[in-house]
């Protein structure tokens, strides 16, 4: 026995210097900080040949610069391999501290501008990734800290909604009567309306069977979108068990119907819509980039209330089907409505 002890103390000691392990775990963090900045003191950058590839190729990279930067800040503030609620807090701190003193940073450099869209979102989104990458595949689980992040979500697109409706200086003068014309919006508008339907019944189960009121957030759901669903997801408590009782009557053939009637929607409506028309109406519309923010975010959140749906009726959890429910909206969640079983634990 007391050779196996000897044996584990000696396996868990570090060999190496104090130095070696002080760089070791800063210098990473340290060189892709400094590799941030020597990207942002450039005048110019490579750009792709069409302007709309290239503005995104260079979003792209800022999602990716920040996630890697996030996965190195949890490297550094969380050696022990156990990430609570103060790390996450302490290392999202640092990001958005990092971030915006690096975008004013680019306000100095000929050629660049600074702009709060890329901390606020774009790097902030990044750090989400980098978040959830590292428990998943540096902790090897995804830990039930998301209510938090949630918060976040809610504050963040509280935020950008009320920024995004500013009368800033300058700013091409607003006109709503542009959006009854844009076939492009009156498209989203139904779409959205679409995939508000099976999120809502998804929502009122969920809260059901974790004895919240479900109505108190179905009611401004369909109103203000993802703000209502991040504000649930963030307050939903641990699930109860129920006994069987009876279900929702809401008949398949309605959840069936959701993906024909989309398709039918996009056939009858984009072809009408042109990129142009599209710019111009959003340019005199800033908070419709909202809504096509809000329809992203709720298909994301989609995945988390069919999960656990998925549970509540027995059924295996399938990430490739998540992930098709995620991409394809009320298309993808209709026909898993509408094939789900019927038995659920929601009492009368």
């Amino acid at each position: 026995m007391s050779i196996s002890v000897i044996k584990v103390a000696n396996t868990n000691t570090d060999s190496r210097s104090p130095i070696i392990q002080l760089l070791w775990r800063y210098g990473p963090l340290i060189i892709w900080m400094a590799a941030i900045f020597f990207v942002s003191s450039q005048p110019s950058l490579p750009s792709a040949p069409e302007p709309l590839l290239d503005k995104i190729w260079k979003k792209l990279g800022h999602i990716g610069a920040y996630a890697f930067l996030m996965w190195l800040t949890l490297r550094v503030i969380n050696p022990q391999m156990h990430l609570s609620a103060r790390h996450s807090v302490i290392a999202f701190a640092i990001l958005l501290a990092y971030a915006s003193s690096d975008e004013f940073h680019q306000s100095f450099v000929d050629g660049r501008t600074a702009t709060w869209m890329d901390v606020l979102f774009f790097d902030l989104l990044g750090g989400c990734a980098g978040w959830v990458a590292y428990q998943r595949f540096k902790l090897g689980k995804l830990q039930p800290q998301q209510a938090w992040l949630y918060w976040l979500l809610f504050i963040g697109c509280l935020a950008l909604l009320l920024m995004l409706n500013l009368p800033y200086p300058g700013q091409v003068e607003q006109n709503p009567a542009r959006l009854l014309s844009d076939m492009w919006f009156v498209w989203g508008f139904n779409y959205f309306g679409l995939l508000l339907m099976p999120m809502a019944v998804l929502l009122i189960e969920d809260a059901r069977q974790r004895q919240m009121r479900g109505w108190v957030y179905v009611v401004p759901y369909f109103v203000v979108g993802v703000l209502a669903l991040s504000v649930y997801l963030a307050r939903r408590k641990t699930p109860t068990p129920l006994g069987p009782s009876k279900s929702l009557v809401i008949p398949r053939w309605l959840w069936a119907a959701l993906g024909p009637v989309t398709l039918a929607l996009s056939v009858w409506l984009l072809p009408q819509g042109s990129w142009r028309a599209l710019t111009e109406t959003m340019n005199h519309n800033v908070g419709l980039w909202f809504m096509w923010l809000d329809i992203v975010l709720n298909q994301i959140l989609t995945v988390p209330l069919v999960q656990s749906d998925m549970a509540r009726h027995g059924i295996q959890v399938r990430w490739p089907w998540l992930l098709c429910i995620a991409l394809t909206g009320p298309i993808g969640l209709g026909i898993y409505m509408a094939q789900r079983p019927k038995l659920l634990t929601i009492a009368k």
